[in-house]
């Protein structure tokens, strides 16, 4: 799928829904200028649409892919552009109770995003030291 970090929800397939035209929607309203720059209709193909969105002050565009399973997005943006996707991915989901998850490319680092973070939360949280098991008796 992608070698780029990965905004999805544990709990199964559709569980994000973020339909493609509420997804585009909403990510026309994020970023003014977004444009759609791919879609597939091949129900093959685990990608449905591919927009390209620039933050004010950036230098550079960068693009988020929708899943067509609507479980997860991804993109190809820099560090702080990722975390503003999982911001905002977080606050469109319409179920606050689903979990929404960052997870780096070779998914050994993970952080739940909640309702309401900030970036250097998420940030925080995806760069903690995972906890070290105990040793038993």
């Amino acid at each position: 799928m992608s070698n780029n970090p990965l905004i999805y929800t544990p709990d199964g397939e559709g569980s994000l829904a973020l339909e493609t035209d509420a997804f585009v929607e909403a990510a026309f309203s994020r970023w003014p200028g977004a444009e759609v720059v791919w879609t597939s209709e091949d129900p093959d193909d685990p990608v449905d649409v591919t927009l390209r969105v620039q933050d004010p002050g950036d230098t550079h565009h960068f693009q988020i892919f929708h899943a067509r399973a609507l479980d997860s997005v991804w993109s190809d943006g820099n560090e702080s552009q990722v975390l503003r996707v999982a911001q905002w991915i977080r606050a469109a989901v319409p179920d606050k109770d689903k979990r929404v998850v960052l997870l780096d490319p070779v998914m050994w680092v993970a952080a739940v995003v909640q309702p309401g973070m900030t970036e250097d939360e998420i940030l925080a949280a995806w760069t903690a030291e995972p906890p070290m098991p105990t040793e038993g008796p």
